[in-house]
């Protein structure tokens, strides 16, 4: 559900060149969904990395889903969460799993 809605939002990501040579890319009707990076490469992977996160967000506040599809993105939210799981039981498995990485040790690369 979470990659079938991330990859039909990434695949209505729009890039450009900025004057400077960077590439800015952004997701129509996802707002504050941006990335701008020295190359198409990264900014589209950055742009993605800010779209989960958002997504993230979204669930954890409750707050409405754009539908996935760009015309239904600008008319209505997603009213019902589409998964096995409620959105409350969603946002508990978040935060255990944040709790989790919070307490695990950092591990580096040197260590």
């Amino acid at each position: 559900m979470l990659t079938r809605y991330i990859r039909e939002a990434m695949h209505r990501a729009r890039f450009k060149t900025l004057d400077n040579g960077t590439y800015f890319g952004a997701i129509p009707g996802l707002a504050g969904v941006w990335a701008d990076e020295a190359t198409v490469e990264a900014c589209r992977n950055m742009l993605q990395e800010v779209l989960e996160e958002w997504l993230i967000l979204k669930i954890r506040d409750n707050d409405p889903i754009p539908a996935s599809d760009e015309s239904a993105c600008r008319t209505r939210p997603l009213e019902r969460w589409p998964s096995r799981f409620s959105r409350r039981e969603l946002i508990r498995r978040f935060r255990s799993l944040s709790a989790s990485q919070d307490r695990s040790p950092a591990v580096g690369i040197n260590s």
